[in-house]
């Protein structure tokens, strides 16, 4: 596995060992500063991720998405097309709908957990 480009990263991002990046021109992922993608994580086409973001390992990001800054994204996550995760969310779930700043999401399909913001 590797990265398709194009692929528009803030410096410094932090991109680890077999992530996949499934982009082609002009449609660009981008990924912002200080933003880590960990093992075996996947971006697709047009996805933006924020600055400060964090992808754990296996979580999959589709096509369009738009990742706030600060995100946290879990283990095994998914995110659906055209979706969009507010600022300093918590994603554990799979995200059928746009999930609002500072929320904390787990389930399947994802709803706000107990005494989120």
């Amino acid at each position: 596995m590797g990265f398709i480009r194009p692929l528009m990263s803030g410096p410094p991002a932090v991109l680890s060992a077999e992530r996949a990046f499934a982009s082609s021109p002009p449609k660009m992922s981008s990924v912002g500063e200080f933003a880590q993608l960990n093992f075996g994580c996947t971006v697709g086409r047009e996805a933006r991720i924020g600055a400060g973001g964090l992808i754990n390992p296996g979580a999959n990001v589709s096509g369009g998405v738009d990742v706030g800054d600060g995100v946290m994204i879990g283990t095994g996550a998914q995110i659906l097309r055209y979706k969009k995760i507010g600022r300093n969310s918590i994603i554990g779930a799979v995200v059928v709908c746009d999930v609002p700043p500072d929320a904390t999401v787990t389930g399947i399909p994802a709803a706000a957990a107990r005494g989120s913001r």
